[in-house]
Parts: structure tokens; C-alpha cells; sequence
């Protein structure tokens, strides 16, 4: 017999939700992972390169670390938009919610998704998701339409992806969202720890034998 809980979501510091931003101002758009391609990154150039050459003010970080680390910054260099892009390595605990802190929209590219935990941890932050349709979205589905961000279409123009990025800017994550998300986190570690506790019960009844 097997158990399958998910990770526990380490809660963010702050979960007040974000101050609205004029479109006028830089927009900081972050992307949190490993950096493999089957994550999806391969899009990222192709999604965020045409809005910048607009000249939209935007920043991008990059948090993680992995293998398509160099072809992803070649992508970039290619792209012209280095400038724009900034890697940050593989952070945790108080620089993660530095991270949430100076973001304005997570952007999830993973074409398969088996849990989403940057997504919820974005949405406790207080951060929109601007996601590819996968599994572990579709399992968030509620959470997405119900006011938590919307899904990419990587065939709009540049214009209609800045106006999916203004609607995105006006979003505030709702106290409802963040309930949800904070109540399937505590079920999953009590069903981890019941499942140890009826695990170690079995074990001891069969020394007795």
C-alpha cells in the first residue's frame, strides 16, 4: 500500500494583498522553479521578448537554478533583452518572500503540472498567476477563475498579452483563495501524519504476534 501527500506549502511572511500598480510603472513579472526546459522555459523569450520590444517597462526574475540555465540566457542575449532579465539563483525562506514581495505576476510556463506549489505559494503571497493551462492548473481551476489570475495564450499578439497584463495588475487575491489553498495544505500534512501513525500501529501489532 502506498500514501501520496503533497509538499507542505511553507507560508509566506506577509499575505497582505498587493497595493494596486499604475501600468505606467516597471512591471515585475517572476518566474520560480528549476530552469529545465520541460518546464517550459522555452516559451518564456517568445512570450515576454515581443512585449518588451513594445516598451513596456518590465523586468523579469528568474529564480532557480538547473541545466537550461545557459541556453535560456543565450535565448535572451538573442532576443536582445538581457537588460530586462535577471537570474537570481536558487532562493529560500526570507529571500523568497523578498521574491514575493517585488513581484507583480508569477508566470508558470509548465506544460505538465502535478501539484503547483509556486503557484499557491504565489496566491497566499498575494501574487496573481499568469499560468499555461497543465494538470496541476486544471486541479486550481477554481482558484485561477475564481479571481486568482488567468491562463497564457501563447498565440495573442503583444498588445492583447499587455492587456491580459493589465487585468492581471488589477487583481486582488481574495481572503477566500487564500483559506482554500491554507486548508488542502493542512489536510495533506494531517493525512501524512495519520498515515505514519496508522503505519507504525500496524508495525507494533505484528511484533506482538
Amino acid at each position: 500500500k502506498s500514501f501520496v501527500a503533497p509538499v507542505y506549502i511553507n507560508k509566506p511572511i506577509s499575505t497582505s494583498n498587493k497595493s494596486k500598480k499604475n501600468f505606467q510603472d516597471s512591471i515585475t513579472l517572476g518566474v520560480l522553479g528549476r530552469i529545465h526546459q520541460d518546464r517550459g522555459l522555452d516559451k518564456l523569450v517568445p512570450l515576454v521578448g515581443p512585449i518588451i520590444q513594445t516598451g513596456l517597462r518590465i523586468r523579469v526574475f528568474i529564480a532557480g537554478e538547473g541545466p537550461y540555465m545557459s541556453e535560456l540566457q543565450e535565448q535572451i542575449d538573442a532576443a536582445g533583452i538581457s537588460d530586462h532579465i535577471s537570474f537570481l539563483g536558487h532562493i529560500s525562506g526570507e529571500h523568497l518572500d523578498i521574491f514575493w514581495k517585488e513581484i507583480d505576476v508569477l508566470v508558470s510556463l509548465a506544460p505538465s503540472e502535478s501539484y503547483g506549489r509556486s503557484i499557491r505559494e504565489a496566491l497566499l503571497a498575494g501574487v496573481p498567476i499568469w499560468v499555461l493551462p497543465s494538470s496541476g492548473v486544471f486541479e486550481l481551476k477554481s482558484l485561477v477563475e475564481g479571481g486568482g489570475g488567468s491562463y497564457i495564450n501563447l498565440d495573442l499578439n503583444p498588445s492583447e498579452q499587455i492587456s491580459s497584463l493589465r487585468n492581471l495588475l488589477n487583481i486582488n487575491i481574495s481572503n477566500e483563495i487564500k483559506e482554500k489553498i491554507d486548508a488542502q495544505n493542512e489536510q495533506g500534512i494531517r493525512s501524512l501524519i495519520n498515515s505514519w501513525v496508522e503505519f507504525s500501529n500496524r508495525c507494533t501489532d505484528r511484533n506482538k504476534l
